[in-house]
């Protein structure tokens, strides 16, 4: 597994740390949160800067095209991986599908001083259209 973290600066002077955790064993596990930092003392605020809304609704309705398309093992196993910026400040989301048959690019996140919002939308890959 790995944890990786990520800084944005904000309008409002405050830091904002993202942070990703990937665990595999005995099944794989994908997290982020966010939280925004001032000194010491921090708080969550990942449903506040995430357009969480528009991520599961687009996670939702492509996932019901693959399972239209493919045949899952575990077609309930539905996950998004979070790719925090290593230049930039973008975040790319990815869908793994079916205990990690299908990965792959979902949508970006564009950073705005406060809070992100969508600003690109990926359709699934060829090979399930």
């Amino acid at each position: 597994g790995s944890i990786d973290f990520c800084l944005w600066r904000m309008e409002n002077g405050l830091d904002l740390i993202g942070k990703t955790t990937i665990g595999c064993g005995p099944v794989c596990d994908y997290t982020c949160n966010f939280f925004e930092q001032e000194k010491r003392e921090g708080r969550e605020v990942t449903t506040e800067v995430l357009p969480v809304d528009d991520i599961n609704k687009y996670r939702d309705r492509i996932a019901d095209k693959v399972r239209s398309k493919v045949e899952l093992e575990y077609p309930e196993d539905v996950q998004l991986i979070y790719q925090l910026p290593q230049k930039g400040t973008s975040v790319a989301i990815q869908l793994s599908m079916g205990a990690n048959e299908y990965e792959f690019d979902l949508l970006k996140l564009k950073w705005e001083n406060s809070k992100f919002r969508v600003s690109e939308y990926y359709e699934m890959p060829k090979e399930l259209k």
